[in-house]
Formats: C-alpha cells, structure tokens, sequence
C-alpha cells in the first residue's frame, strides 16, 4: 500500500474485498469502499476493520457504477 503513496482524503475502492484485511493497511485519513460479490465476506470484512471511514457493499465487479 505505501507504493500508492496515498495522500489524506484519498477515496480507494478495494475491488473483491474479501475479509478486509488488505483495507485495513490504508491510511485512516483515506476513505474506502470495498466492494465483493460475496454476501458472506461483507459482514466478515466489517469485522475486521476498525475504522469509521469505509462502506462495504456487495457488487459485481463488471457493472460497475462508481465514477472515475
């Protein structure tokens, strides 16, 4: 994560979010949406991290609604 060299404020979006602990390495001053196609890894991931500043949603990665 510190190759990104993410900045305070930084929006991240974790693609196949899984468990979420790759989210929780990103910054606290950055906020995250993790998104997995999984309904089972959305309440794992919410488990495992411990920041106020991420949503989790579940969603296929091909449709994607997020803008650039």
């Amino acid at each position: 994560m510190h190759q990104l060299a993410l900045q305070p404020g930084n929006e991240i979006l974790e693609i196949g979010n899984g468990t979420g602990l790759r989210l929780r390495s990103i910054p606290d001053d950055c906020r995250v949406t993790g998104i997995d196609v999984s309904e089972a890894m959305l309440p794992e991931a919410a488990r495992n991290i411990d920041r106020h500043n991420f949503q989790l949603f579940r969603m296929n990665v091909a449709p994607l609604t997020f803008p650039d």
